[in-house]
């Protein structure tokens, strides 16, 4: 049937507004919200596209998850203390409940629109990388910074000023990991989708990508794209078991997990400000031997793979995780013997939440009092950080409406990697595994500069990979 005239400008407008919102998510991330409302308000002028959704999607785990949370999610409201804290909570979750339905609509898009919102994605978060290093240069040109720092600082201000949280400090996605999961897509996109640029500018992106991944010192990205990139390669060499294909692998293990191990000894090093420049001998080996080690599983990997072996090891990497966690209350926790750090912070956030969730295991505490409920446990371990929140996503929405919004949330991202190994869909395979690896170690959807990343990208490939031959021409 064919489109009227209102309809095809508003489905015009639609993809524009896709284009403008995969730009500024690197670049003026504070602008997706309004590009949000407005995707759903021309989701509204084209009505009939909310009925299909209804009638295609109302079934689907992946389409319907999301909405289920943010429900539970609105009804722990009615025995939250904290109103006004819940309240706000709610209303930055509100993607939970629109993105789905709005991103609906890009199942419809010709292959060449995908790979313009792509590109545009690749371009900003190269644009957003130089911003960051020319305000670097600019400092050197302007010399204010020699008012406040004497001369024998001069190299550590500049080390730390180039890496970790300092360099993306005055962008708008100003979180370094959260940027290095950006960073990483990036990466995927020009590895699956050769045909975004030509070759010497692709080589420079993938150049400039990969310098500004190991500033970030981002392990828990590292450890995805180790991932992602392992698992890429057994999915499209299943049935090619060449000796060639063995030594892809090979290259592709070791250059992940050496920099996986080398950002891991990073972090170990007393002065985090420095990078490290292998001065030491056990740490050296510990890259060396995480290396091997590494190499090998991926050999055994590829020789053994089955596509229900993979199935099967997510299932049991996600009860692997669990267990380790719970094993946390059968111990008492003392942070005087600790030396406070990122890790031992996290050790702390999901301690705390273990501690709540005894009292609170099935209702949680009520969306609007789960910071408060934490100050409480920090305070009892003397943990200074009275601002960090539980650091977990999973735990996140446990402590605020209960054990059934945890195994909704729990199983929507297992079924979420499950089908984009399903499809061989290896850019829904980046997002999905970082998205579900990064849920461990930050509160993701409690940040903008992680809902309206993940989120957006999460359905914009599961939509984008759509059988279009069920749908009308867009």
């Amino acid at each position: 049937m064919k489109q009227s005239l209102t309809i095809g400008r508003v489905n015009l407008i639609y993809f524009y507004s896709i284009c403008l919102y995969a730009f500024f998510l690197p670049t003026f991330n504070n602008l997706t919200p309004l590009m949000l409302i407005l995707l759903l308000v021309l989701t509204f002028a084209d009505y009939k596209s909310i009925k299909r959704f209804w009638l295609e999607e109302k079934r689907s785990v992946i389409a319907m998850g999301l909405p289920i949370v943010f429900t539970l999610s609105s009804i722990s409201l009615c025995y939250s203390s904290n109103l006004n804290e819940g309240l706000k909570l709610i209303f930055r979750n509100a993607p939970l409940l629109l993105t789905p339905l709005v991103l609906f609509k890009v199942s419809f898009f010709e292959r060449k629109q995908l790979n313009v919102i792509y590109a545009l994605f690749v371009i900003g978060c190269i644009m957003t990388i130089f911003y960051s290093f020319s305000l670097v240069v600019y400092e050197v040109i302007d010399g204010g910074y020699k008012k406040v720092h004497s001369p024998e600082n001069y190299v550590r201000y500049f080390l730390n000023r180039i890496t970790y949280h300092d360099l993306v400090s005055l962008n708008r996605v100003n979180h370094s990991i959260y940027f290095g999961a950006y960073i990483l897509l990036a990466i995927v996109l020009l590895n699956v989708k050769s045909n975004l640029f030509t070759n010497s500018i692709r080589k420079g992106f993938l150049f400039i990508l990969f310098v500004t991944l190991v500033l970030l010192t981002p392990i828990i990205i590292a450890i995805s794209g180790l991932i992602i990139f392992t698992l890429i390669h057994l999915l499209k060499y299943e049935n090619i078991k060449t000796k060639a294909n063995r030594f892809k692998l090979l290259k592709v293990n070791a250059f992940w997990a050496f920099l996986v191990f080398y950002l891991f000894v990073w972090k170990l090093q007393p002065h985090l400000e420095y990078i490290y420049i292998f001065n030491n001998i056990k740490y050296n080996f510990l890259i060396i031997g995480g290396v091997l080690v590494t190499v090998v599983i991926g050999q055994v990997a590829y020789q053994i793979y089955q596509y229900k072996l993979i199935e099967k090891s997510i299932l049991w990497g996600f009860s692997l995780v669990i267990i380790m966690t719970f094993i946390l209350l059968l111990y008492p926790f003392n942070l005087d013997a600790f030396k406070l750090s990122n890790y031992t912070a996290r050790l702390v956030n999901n301690y705390s939440s273990i501690q709540i969730l005894k009292n609170n295991f099935f209702l949680g505490v009520g969306v609007g009092d789960i910071q408060d409920s934490l100050v409480n446990i920090y305070r009892e371990l003397r943990f200074r950080k009275l601002s960090y929140n539980e650091h977990n996503q999973y735990f996140r929405f446990w402590l605020g409406s209960g054990v059934l919004t945890f195994l909704i949330f729990l199983i929507w991202v297992v079924k979420l990697i499950v089908i984009s190994v399903q499809r061989k869909d290896f850019i829904l395979i980046c997002v999905s595994i970082t998205f579900s690896l990064f849920c461990f170690t930050e509160s993701v959807l409690a940040r903008q500069m992680g809902i309206c990343f993940f989120l957006f990208f999460i359905f914009f490939i599961y939509y984008s990979f759509s059988n279009k031959t069920n749908h009308e021409n867009y």
